[in-house]
C-alpha cells in the first residue's frame, strides 16, 4: 500500500504541545491542521483506487450520464468485459480500477512496472484534473484522451502524443442504413450474395450465449491466423448482457444463428458497436450483419462509433471501407516522471477486491 500522506501543519506547532493540552484549539481548526495536502496528487489517486465489479455500475453510469464521452472505453460494459482480459495495445497488469475525488471519477489500471495509467477524467473540468496529476512526483499516464481534453491539458512540462492506432471510427448511421452511392457499391453486392442464403434477422438475447459462443468459434476457425484477443471479454458481455443493458441481433441461416453483433448507447446521439462476429461461410454475411445492425439501432441515435483498429492493417482497411464520416482522435499524455518506474508494485497498490463481475 501507499504510505499515507503526511498530516500537513498551517503553523510550526509540535504535535507533543496539542497533545500535551498545553495549546488549546477547537476541533475544527485542529481537523484543519491535521488535514491531508490540500491539491490532487498521484499518490493520493493511488491510495484511493479500488477495483471495479459489478456492484460500482451506478456509480459509473451516473457520472458518465452526466458527462457522457464519446470515446468507446468509456462505457461501464466496456470496462467490465475487458477487466479479466486485456486488449494487448493497453499493456495492463491489474484489472480496471477507480476512485472518485473532486467531483471526478478516475478510471485506470496499472501497467507491469507499477506506473498508473488513467483514461480522461469524468466530470466537469478533466484537463485540471489532468494538469494537476502531471504535476506531481510519481509517474502516471493518460491514455485514449480525446483531442479536445488533450488540448486543453497542454502544460510546459508534459509530454503529448497522437495515437492514431486507438482512434475511433465514426459513421453516419443514415447511410450505414441505406448504403446509398457509388462509395458502396461493394457493399451492397456482398449483401446481395448474403441475401441468397434468406437470412432472418431476431433480437439478441442474453439465454442465447452459447450460440453466440459456437459463432465465435467458427469466426476463429476461418481465420488465417486464429489468434484469439477477444473470446473471454465476449463471455463476460455475454454473461451479464441483461445487466450491462446491452443491445445486439443475431442473424439466422436455416434455423441456425450464424451471426450477431452486440452495442450499446454511448452518448445521446452516438451508439457503440462491441463485437460483429459470422461465420465466414456464407459470402457476405458479415456486410450483411453489419447493415442490419445499423438498421436495427433506434432513429434517436445518429451516430455509429466502431471503436479502434489497433494498428492491424486488415482491420484499418475494413473500418476505411465503411467510409467513416469522422475519427475521435485520441491522445497519451504524460508527466516527465513516466520513465520512472513506481514502487510499490501495482496489485499492492489497489484496494483488493473481487476482480471479477
Amino acid at each position: 500500500m501507499e504510505p499515507p500522506l503526511a498530516p500537513s501543519l498551517s503553523s510550526p506547532v509540535r504535535v507533543s504541545t496539542i497533545a500535551s493540552g498545553a495549546l488549546h484549539l477547537p476541533p475544527h481548526a485542529l481537523a484543519r491542521m491535521f488535514a491531508r495536502p490540500q491539491g490532487l496528487t498521484v499518490e493520493g489517486v493511488r491510495a484511493r483506487m479500488r477495483h471495479l465489479t459489478l456492484k460500482d455500475q451506478a456509480t459509473i453510469n451516473d457520472y458518465l450520464t452526466k458527462y457522457p464521452p464519446s470515446v468507446c472505453e468509456l462505457s461501464f460494459a466496456n470496462l467490465l468485459h475487458w477487466n479479466s482480459t486485456y486488449p494487448h495495445y493497453l499493456e495492463k497488469a491489474s484489472p480496471h480500477c477507480f476512485c472518485e475525488v473532486d467531483e471526478h471519477l478516475l478510471i485506470g489500471f496499472y501497467d507491469a512496472k507499477g506506473r498508473l495509467k488513467l483514461y480522461q477524467p469524468i466530470g466537469p473540468t478533466p484537463e485540471r484534473i489532468i494538469r494537476q496529476l502531471n504535476a506531481g512526483r510519481l509517474p502516471v499516464e493518460w491514455t485514449c484522451v480525446e483531442e479536445s481534453i488533450a488540448i486543453k491539458a497542454e502544460t510546459g512540462d508534459c509530454i503529448i502524443a497522437s495515437d492514431r492506432d486507438n482512434s475511433d471510427y465514426i459513421y453516419l448511421l443514415d447511410e450505414l442504413r441505406t448504403l446509398k452511392g457509388k462509395k458502396f457499391h461493394r457493399k451492397r453486392t456482398y449483401i446481395n450474395h448474403c441475401l441468397d442464403f434468406q437470412p432472418t434477422v431476431i433480437p439478441l438475447t442474453g439465454s442465447m450465449a452459447e450460440s453466440c459462443l459456437a459463432v465465435n468459434r467458427k469466426w476463429l476457425e476461418c481465420k488465417e491466423n486464429p489468434h484469439d484477443t477477444d473470446t473471454t471479454a465476449l463471455e463476460v458481455a455475454l454473461q451479464n448482457f441483461d445487466a450491462f443493458r446491452l443491445f445486439g441481433i443475431g442473424v439466422l441461416i436455416n434455423g441456425a444463428l450464424e451471426s450477431f453483433a452486440i452495442g450499446e448507447p454511448l452518448n445521446a446521439t452516438m451508439f457503440v458497436s462491441h463485437f460483429l462476429k459470422a461465420n465466414y461461410a456464407f459470402s457476405g454475411l458479415f456486410q450483411y450483419t453489419s447493415f442490419a445492425f445499423a438498421n436495427a439501432i433506434p432513429s434517436p441515435f445518429t451516430h455509429l462509433n466502431k471503436e479502434q483498429d489497433l494498428g492491424i492493417e486488415g482491420l484499418r482497411i475494413s473500418k476505411e471501407g465503411w467510409c467513416p464520416a469522422a475519427m475521435v482522435r485520441k491522445y497519451t499524455i504524460h508527466n516527465p516522471a513516466w520513465k520512472t518506474p513506481a514502487s510499490p508494485a501495482p496489485l499492492e497498490a489497489v484496494k483488493q477486491g473481487p476482480t471479477g463481475v
